[in-house]
Formats: C-alpha cells, structure tokens, sequence
C-alpha cells in the first residue's frame, strides 16, 4: 500500500472521529437543554396544581357552609372530572392531582362547617339545661347547672367505612339535665360521644369519656347513629326525650373548641400540599428515569 493512499486512509479516519464527537456534544447540548426545559415544566405544574386544588377545597368547604355539604360534595366530583380529563391530556404528572383535590375538599368540609357554626351561629348563654328544647338553630349552649346522667347511656354499635370485620364504632348519648332530673321527666338534651375500637381492643369504659369538667356543650353533627344512641338509652331504661331535645357535644370552652377547628384546618391544608408535593416529585423523578 502506498504511503499516499494510508495518509489518506488515516486523514479519513481522523476526520470521522472529529464528525462522531461533534455529534456528540451536539446531542449532549440538546439533552441539557431538554432537561432545562423538563424542570421549568414541572415547577410550573406544581405552581398550577397547588392553586386548584387549594381552590377548589375552598370554594367546596364555602359550599358546605352557606349550602348543604351533600351539595358540596356533589360540586366536587363533578369538579374532579374535568380536572382529571385535562391533567392527563396536558400532563402525565398531573394526572392525580383529581384524587388531591377531592380528599382535601372532602377534609376540610366538616371543620369548615363546625368553624362557621362557632364563630357567626347562635350562642345561647347563662340559661338552664330544661330550657334547651325551646331554642332552635342554635351552634352552642353554655347552660348554668348542667349535670351529665352517664347511669342512663345508650349505644349503637356500627361498622366502620372500609375497615375490617374486627374494627367498629361505638356511638354513646346520655341525658344531660338539670340536678334535680328524675328519670321520669323528659329529658332536655343529650350529650353524645365515639369511639373506634380498633382489632384486638378492649371497649373503654363508656362513663369516661362524659367525665370531662365541660363549660359549654356544641350541636354535633351525627346524623342516624346520634339517633339510634338515644333510642337505646330510652327503650332500655323507660327513658322519654323532649321534643326538640338538643344533641350535643361537651368541650371545655367555645374557646378552645375554635382553636382545636382552625388546628384542624391548617393541618389538613399543610398536611395534603405537602404529601401533593411529594408524590408529584416521585411521579416526575419516575417519568424521566
């Protein structure tokens, strides 16, 4: 082979080797650039996704207030679905943010019903425990000689939303009366209370959890079970209700209860964003490995 003909060989070689790095660096560039581009996006989602569904919590935790909280969690799903038609046609990552925003929305309904209940509802102040039946729409009562009647207890056992066979809840009402109330009167009002049991628990004493020193009792939102508690109490000790009888909850001042409300609000608020936060980052650490 001729010198001629291997310098040309050699000069070849050299010059698809300076062709192959270029190629190289130019890929490398586009990576970078397309990874620049990558995080933009996913900051910008998460700065989208945040506003929604803290918005939409809002707005579904209004709703429950000065509407009704099935409506308001009807407005929610209905919410969702778009939510999760255009999160997954505009991104991958966003795809979840329906579940997101549907939890949180579903959280922050009950405090944020018992918070406008506390601060702007009707307080009824420095009356006796008899006269409870005659007020009606009232958020809370601070009574001047209520005495809980735990002897006379009701109960209704029910199971537990997605919980096992062995975890339940226990539903209590006991009349809260007057010092001088014999069993035969009617009762004026009903203090109520829960407990989970969980898996291999033993119930609690029931008597407990009414041995608390209350200043003020609250309406509480039960539903059928407060009911059936009741209705228990009276049919097993000959026990009768006064119409319009109150169904109450024992706190230790309207004060503290309000504290406790807003804590609850901030937890869930802070809690969902961040645990948001945090899988929307995993999401996206997954999608570009």
């Amino acid at each position: 082979m001729s010198r001629k003909k291997k310098y040309n060989e050699k000069n070849g070689n050299s010059k698809n080797d300076n062709i192959n790095d270029d190629k190289k660096a130019l890929t490398k560039s586009i990576d970078n650039k397309t990874n620049s581009r990558d995080y933009i996006a996913i900051i910008t989602e998460l700065f989208i996704s945040l506003p929604v569904a803290n918005g939409m919590a809002v707005l579904t935790g209004l709703i429950s207030v000065y509407i009704s909280f099935g409506f308001s969690i009807i407005i929610l799903i209905l919410a969702c679905i778009p939510i999760a038609i255009l999160s997954g046609m505009y991104s991958v990552r966003l795809f979840p943010l329906f579940i997101f925003t549907a939890m949180l929305g579903i959280s922050v309904s009950y405090p944020a019903r018992d918070y406008y209940a506390l601060t702007s509802g009707q307080i009824i102040e420095q009356v006796p425990v008899s006269m409870a039946p005659q007020y009606r729409d009232v958020s809370a009562y601070v009574f001047t000689n209520a005495i809980v009647r735990s002897e006379y207890i009701g109960e209704k056992i029910g199971m537990r939303r997605g919980a096992s066979d062995d975890d339940y809840t226990i539903t209590y009402a006991v009349p809260l009366v007057s010092p001088d109330w014999t069993k035969y009167e009617p009762v004026p009002a009903w203090a109520v209370s829960y407990e989970f049991v969980y898996r291999n628990e033993s119930r609690k004493n029931p008597r407990l959890l009414f041995d608390i020193d209350f200043n003020a009792a609250v309406t509480a939102w039960g539903g059928d079970d407060f009911n059936d508690a009741i209705e228990d109490a009276c049919e097993k000790y000959g026990l009768i209700s006064s119409k319009n009888a109150p169904v109450l909850k024992l706190v230790y001042s309207l004060e503290e209860e309000i504290d406790d409300v807003v804590s609850l609000l901030k937890g869930f608020f802070i809690g969902f964003n961040v645990v948001w936060i945090i899988i929307f980052l995993i999401i996206s650490w997954r999608i570009s490995v």
